[in-house]
């Protein structure tokens, strides 16, 4: 993701490999890993700008136009759809990753579970719409 102010001024990458002249800013939950995105067929080894484990400084500094980052879908779709932000290389895309709700089983759920799991089930329509382009 970039904003394009961004993309005006250094142009837009036509391959992964063009985003080593592009400042990035990458989430890792530590500094001292090599940082790898994978795009589609891809791969490409960065050189930071910043690291961090804060999705939300990420997507700060690309709204400002200082950075390339990645983003989930949840924090992009909007800036996307606004046209604040826009994706360099769709046909490239990150992978997506699941998320799963383990728990013990029981016959009887504790009602703090219980809680959760409906919560969680309840407001999976708005995380689809919020990650919606």
């Amino acid at each position: 993701m970039a904003s394009p102010r961004l993309v005006k001024r250094l142009g837009k990458p036509a391959q992964p490999d063009a985003l080593h002249r592009f400042p990035c800013a990458v989430w890792a939950s530590r500094g001292d890993v090599p940082t790898r995105w994978e795009l589609g067929d891809h791969a490409i080894e960065l050189k930071p700008v910043l690291t961090t484990n804060d999705y939300h400084h990420l997507c700060d500094l690309a709204l400002g136009g200082s950075v390339v980052t990645e983003l989930p879908p949840f924090l992009a779709a909007a800036p996307i759809r606004e046209k604040r932000l826009m994706h360099l290389l769709p046909q490239h895309p990150l992978p997506e990753w699941s998320l799963n709700l383990l728990y013990p089983p029981h016959r009887y759920q504790s009602t703090i579970v219980r809680t959760y799991l409906d919560f969680c089930q309840s407001h999976l329509p708005t995380i689809v719409r919020a990650c919606t382009v």
